[in-house]
């Protein structure tokens, strides 16, 4: 187990790697992940977990927490990430000691990257969590600074961004404003986030997780604000004349009508939904007979 964990572990000289070695190491890790899966169908999950925790304890001993040698850590953290399905969600000795020592770890990119991913492999038992625990809020401020650091870590921690709000949207139902910050923030490309276009899609689907456990009228209000800013720059696109909306290239339409299309998709409140599509049909129109013999946006 140790000698195959160790070859996850980034050399020094990373940086100078080729765009070729890059790749070959990262098959490297993601075979590594495959070994360490099959292992917890011979040591079982919480047992494999035992084991690459103390890889971790030891690594949090090298000076990792101060940003130096931050190498060992990375490789721990990422070992523990690649079995979390292997992993019970009852798990009460090891993981309860990992989640706190998330948001001690220095922002190193691509150790936040695997900090990020952790968090996402792990949605389930933070869910399952007991309430005595209060570690959400830390984790969400932890994707928070991945969304802003790189696009590595932006992507890694839009997914699990998304997990995290599938996995635990009734914990969400009362921090609906930081949620709706952190979309609002995504989606304008304005506040530093480092999210694309794809990413964001992830964000859109969380939120619209969330918001189908709210009451009918809540979730009415909440699906107003987050179609209003993506109605608005359609808008904007048509305000500039139909000769513009005609040249305009079909990515600065998509990117709009797919958010549209995964909040519509992602919110499973029948009523809900129907009334905003008729509200924002219109908008929708404009585009699509003008835009009658583009393929992509039609789709």
């Amino acid at each position: 187990m140790n000698q195959v964990s160790s070859r996850v572990e980034y050399p020094e000289d990373f940086h100078t790697f080729s765009e070729e070695d890059r790749r070959d190491f990262r098959y490297a890790r993601y075979a590594v992940s495959d070994v360490l899966l099959d292992a917890t169908d011979v040591l079982g999950g919480d047992s494999t977990l035992k084991i690459l925790f103390m890889k971790l304890i030891q690594a949090c001993g090298s000076g990792a927490e101060q940003n130096q040698n931050w190498q060992p850590l990375e490789a721990a953290l990422f070992c523990i990430q690649a079995i979390a399905k292997s992993v019970s969600i009852e798990e009460k000795e090891i993981l309860p000691q990992v989640m706190p020592l998330l948001p001690r770890f220095p922002h190193q990119e691509q150790l936040l990257q695997t900090v990020c991913s952790t968090i996402g492999a792990f949605s389930k038992w933070i869910d399952a969590a007991p309430a005595e625990l209060p570690i959400l809020p830390p984790l969400v401020d932890i994707l928070n600074k991945g969304m802003s650091t790189s696009e590595d870590t932006a992507a890694a921690a839009s997914v699990a961004f998304k997990y995290i709000c599938e996995d635990c949207r009734g914990k969400f139902s009362g921090s609906l404003d930081g949620l709706f910050q952190i979309y609002h923030v995504a989606i304008s490309g304005v506040g530093g986030y480092k999210v694309s276009s794809e990413d964001s899609l992830h964000l859109v689907e969380a939120l619209s997780v969330v918001i189908t456990t709210l009451p009918q009228d809540h979730a009415r209000r909440a699906l107003e604000l987050i179609c209003m800013p993506i109605i608005n720059s359609l808008q904007e696109i048509i305000q500039q004349g139909e000769s513009a909306l005609q040249q305009v290239p079909a990515r600065h339409l998509t990117v709009h009508i797919d958010r549209l299309s995964t909040i519509f998709s992602n919110v499973k409140l029948p009523e809900v939904v129907a009334e905003a599509v008729n509200r924002y049909w219109p908008t929708l129109k404009i585009i699509f007979d003008h835009r009658a013999w583009d393929t992509r946006t039609m789709e």
